[in-house]
């Protein structure tokens, strides 16, 4: 329980992994094998995109650390 602050662990709501993994496989959970991997890949494609765009418009936009860590300073 290191690093522990006010509930919560590195920031996270919670320390169950499972928890973490059952909300992001929320609504395909009965799907085929081969429906569950193209689901997997096209949410986390989704989310380097979306997170690449980001990181690309703070860069073009003269920020030096990304701005999770600038609201934390």
């Amino acid at each position: 329980m290191a690093y522990d602050k006010e509930g919560r662990r590195y920031g996270h709501m919670t320390i169950n992994l499972s928890e973490c993994v059952n909300k992001f496989f929320k609504g395909c959970c009965n799907a085929p094998i081969t429906a569950l991997v193209k689901s997997i890949y096209s949410r986390f494609r989704k989310y380097f995109v979306d997170h690449g765009h980001q990181a690309q418009r703070e860069i073009r936009n003269g920020q030096i650390y990304c701005s999770h860590v600038m609201k934390k300073l």
